[in-house]
């Protein structure tokens, strides 16, 4: 879900108090499982990441902040990547929905040492970030970013957790 914070709107409205907002931790595991049939698995394509956006609710000037950890990989690890992606979809002509990538960094160039806590930091752009849009009349247009935990392996795997924002403006 989606919400619209209107300048000049009091932020009550919104289920917000001025300068604060209710944060929504995010945690997440990425496992064959998660990302695999269990008929592709084998031994050598074990892997096991535990990780946490601090909360997927957040201003747009104030930086996305989380931790990931490596618990246990049979494969070498390459790169690990965040990317902000913002979603537009609408519910006329069909209904279609287009993803664009705002802004990417690489949090870990190479193997990552096992149960390293590995921070999570993003600072967003603010020339390319809004407030998160849905209009509720009819449902017909919204407006949504999305964070992509991005892994690849050395072999060329690649594994993505993807974390749905709901972005507000500053107070």
């Amino acid at each position: 879900m989606f919400r619209a914070c209107i300048p000049g709107q009091p932020a009550h409205l919104y289920g917000q108090s001025e300068g604060s907002l209710q944060k929504k931790t995010h945690r997440f595991s990425l496992t064959p499982h998660s990302v695999m049939p269990m008929s592709s698995m084998h031994k050598d394509r074990m892997f096991l990441f535990r990780g946490h956006l601090d909360s997927c609710v957040c201003w747009t000037d104030a930086p996305l902040t989380g931790q990931l950890v490596l618990e246990e990989s049979v494969r070498p690890v390459a790169s690990v990547e965040l990317q902000l992606v913002r979603v537009e979809s609408t519910l006329s002509s069909g209904g279609r929905t287009e993803s664009s990538e705002v802004q990417s960094i690489q949090v870990v160039d190479g193997d990552v040492v096992r149960g390293l806590e590995i921070p999570l930091h993003m600072h967003l752009p603010k020339h390319f970030v809004c407030a998160s849009v849905e209009l509720t009349e009819n449902k017909t247009f919204a407006v949504g970013f999305e964070l992509n935990v991005i892994v690849m392996f050395r072999d060329n795997r690649v594994v993505v957790e993807n974390i749905s924002l709901t972005l507000h403006r500053g107070p």
